[in-house]
Formats: C-alpha cells, structure tokens, sequence
C-alpha cells in the first residue's frame, strides 16, 4: 500500500491497470481510450475528471470517499456479463457514478442514503429484460458487505428516457419500484417497494423509509423499475355470491 496520488490519464484507445492498494487518492483524467482494471483496486479516495475507468470481473474500493465528480462523460463502467463492483461505506447521502456500458447514453448513476449501520455497499447497473412489459430496461444491484439491516430513506436512480424506457414505458403511467429479486431477468414476480402514480423524467427517487436485513453474503437487491405489470396479491378472505350456477 501507499499513499500516494494515482493519476489515470493515459490517451491510449485501450489501458489496462493492474490492481494495487493505495491510502491516498485515485484521479481518472483520460482525454480518450478506456481503462480497465485487471485486478481489484482499493483507494481512500476516488475523483473522476474525465474519462471512463472499466471494472471487469474486479471491484473498485472507495474506503472514505465519497466520490468526487462523475457525468455523461467520466463514470464506472460496468459491463452486465461481468461481476465487478464499486464498493462504496454509504451512511449519508452517496452517489454511485456508475453505467453498463462505454457508451455515454448507458450512465445510469445511484444515490442510496442508509439510516442504519453505516457500511459498505457494492452495487453494479445491469441491462433489464423482460418481454413486452413496460419498464427500465435497467437494474441496479445493491450487496451489504456486513451482516446488518439496511435502512434506506432515499434511493435516487437515473437513467436516459431516449433508450432506457422501452415498451411504452411512460412517466405519467403507474409506477412501481420494486426488487426483483431471484426474477432479475425476465420473472414476472417482484416484491413492491413503492407505488407512484407518475414519476419524474428519467428518475425515481423512494421517499419512505424501507429496511432490507437480508442483502449480505450470497443475498442482494435487484432494484427494477416497472409498470403495466400485475403484482403478486395475496388474499387472505374473499367474498362472493351466487347466481344460478355461477359464483
């Protein structure tokens, strides 16, 4: 480990960054090309300037944070065939600069606000399918690296209306935020989170408190944005009456 500055800026079309550990501050300023790490990295602080720095199958650690900076044009790649994290101690409010792709349409940044133990996150943005249902075609995964509740008070997700929201997707439509849990791709069984009558373009923000205590180890939450889409009912008593032969 050390303490120094480490500075990303290589022009290279393609870069490829060993892992290594360092107490002082990681800085991504590429005018051009993609960096992509080979290994996994830990740093005390992570500023994006410019550019784009791939994770692959390798988790980026930021232990104090937060992160500085993070737009359409500087942010973590992370592709949906790979694994990688950005892993982030999320307390108060923190933005996770992230999108699931090189291209600058595909940054789909997440801002969580945990009021419980403050602990550390690894969360990842994944391409979203699922037939004809209207959605976002985008889903954000979210890990506890410790064995407590999460509280989140405030979750903000970002995505870009022009491609993200597909088959008829509409903002005024009902929408429901919802974890998607084991049918993360492609079920049609979600656990509701929220319900919005409308949402804001291109964003959802959850506004009441929801505690997750089972999101460690091999657990996680899958966070979809759906609608047009017949949730799971539960009935416990149910009336009906007769006519003739027909109940």
């Amino acid at each position: 480990a050390n303490a120094s500055t480490i500075v990303i800026a290589n022009t290279m079309a393609s870069q490829s960054i060993a892992g290594f550990t360092t107490t002082g501050t990681v800085t991504v300023n590429k005018a051009s090309g993609l960096a992509t790490l080979t290994g996994n990295v830990i740093t005390k602080n992570l500023t994006l300037t410019s550019g784009q720095l791939a994770l692959g199958a390798n988790n980026l650690t930021v232990t104090t944070g937060p992160i500085s900076g993070g737009s359409t044009s500087c942010y973590i790649v992370i592709n949906s065939a790979s694994t990688g994290t950005l892993i982030q101690n999320v307390g108060s409010s923190v933005i996770f600069p992230i999108g699931s792709s090189t291209t600058t349409t595909d940054y789909c940044p997440a801002t969580f606000t945990n009021t419980g133990t403050a602990q550390n996150l690894a969360v990842r943005v994944l391409t979203y399918t699922n037939g004809s249902i209207a959605c976002v075609n985008k889903q954000w995964y979210v890990q506890a690296q410790n064995n407590t509740a999460v509280i989140f008070s405030v979750i903000t997700l970002n995505w870009n209306s022009s491609i993200n929201e597909i088959n008829s997707f509409h903002t005024l439509k009902t929408t429901h935020a919802v974890d998607l849990g084991t049918n993360k791709n492609g079920g049609t069984s979600y656990d509701l989170i929220q319900q919005f009558s409308s949402i804001a373009s291109a964003t959802y923000t959850l506004t009441s408190s929801h505690s997750f205590s089972n999101i460690s180890g091999t657990e996680n939450i899958y966070f979809g944005i759906v609608q047009n889409t017949a949730l799971p009912v539960e009935l416990s008593t149910f009336t009906a009456n007769t006519n003739e032969r027909t109940i």
